[in-house]
């Protein structure tokens, strides 16, 4: 749950090996089944245990390390919790860290997670942390692998292995980096990807939402393969900007060759501190 709204549902089992989840469905539709299944808590929970898993979001492969860092006591809004700290770490496609205190008998209480540039320089922090929870009781099933599977004995805070492990409500992250970047005909005109070579004017616009104050912005006009005119991938302008507040936009306005534009194809690129963040693909005809 995030501010109150259901995001994603995830089906969990547990042997003897931790707590598995096996699938992973989203509101968006997405829908991802995991097999081997993906390690979320390994048992015994000690300190400096380490274990890696691949996940994925459409079309980019992930891998993850995580580890147990120790035991600490962590204060969120349901109470103060002893709780394990599960350390991860993610060098690409982004560089990404998440720390998730896990409470056995609870589950996670709190999670942090970083996402950094390639210079090493934060883009975007966002924490979710428990704000109430309570335990639903087993329910019979025939298929017991895709439902919540209740915790042995030696998870349960009481002793009870009738337990069910639940997602716990989880408060609002921080807001999404959002950005809209769109190529135009016309000043203000609607989007447009296709052009003559002899249009007078290309307009590059961006808006952003939530952005890091103080980070370069960079827009670039590639000329992505125009046969022999130039090579392939040619930066043929650029612009860059620093972002002032975090709603935030600037415009690139590219004026025709005097010879005409080269007829093939081309892209706009919007980079944040040389964070790829936007592409959009232009193609221009005689």
């Amino acid at each position: 749950l995030t501010a109150g709204e259901l995001n994603k549902t995830e089906w969990i089992a547990v042997d003897l090996r931790g707590i598995l989840c096996l699938r992973r469905t989203s509101t968006e539709g997405k829908d991802a089944r995991f097999d081997p299944p993906q390690m979320v808590v390994p048992l015994p929970l000690k300190a400096n245990s380490t274990w890696e898993l691949d996940d994925s979001v459409p079309g980019t492969e992930m891998h993850q390390r995580w580890s147990v860092a120790g035991e600490e006591e962590v204060d969120v809004p349901a109470g103060k919790f002893k709780a394990f700290r599960l350390h991860c770490e993610q060098s690409w496609p982004l560089s990404i860290s998440v720390d998730r205190w896990f409470t056995p008998g609870t589950g996670i209480v709190k999670e942090v997670t970083a996402t950094y540039g390639p210079t090493g320089r934060l883009l975007n922090s966002s924490t979710r942390s428990l704000t109430k929870f309570s335990f639903a009781a087993a329910t019979p099933t025939p298929n017991p692998t895709l439902t919540p599977t209740p915790i042995p004995a030696s998870l349960a805070d009481d002793g009870h292995a009738q337990k069910t492990l639940i997602t716990p409500a989880l408060a609002s992250p921080a807001p999404a980096l959002r950005i809209k970047l769109e190529v135009t005909k016309h000043r203000d005109g609607p989007v447009v990807t296709e052009f003559k070579s002899d249009v007078t004017n290309i307009f590059v616009q961006w808006t952003g939402e939530n952005l890091p104050v103080d980070f370069d912005a960079r827009v670039a006009w590639i000329a992505e393969d125009v046969g022999d005119v130039a090579p392939p991938n040619f930066i043929v302008d650029q612009m860059v900007t620093t972002i002032a507040r975090p709603e935030f936009g600037a415009r690139f306005t590219l004026s025709r060759p005097r010879d005409g534009w080269a007829p093939g194809r081309y892209r706009v690129e919007l980079y944040l501190e040389e964070e790829l963040v936007g592409t959009v693909k232009v193609t221009i005809e005689d």
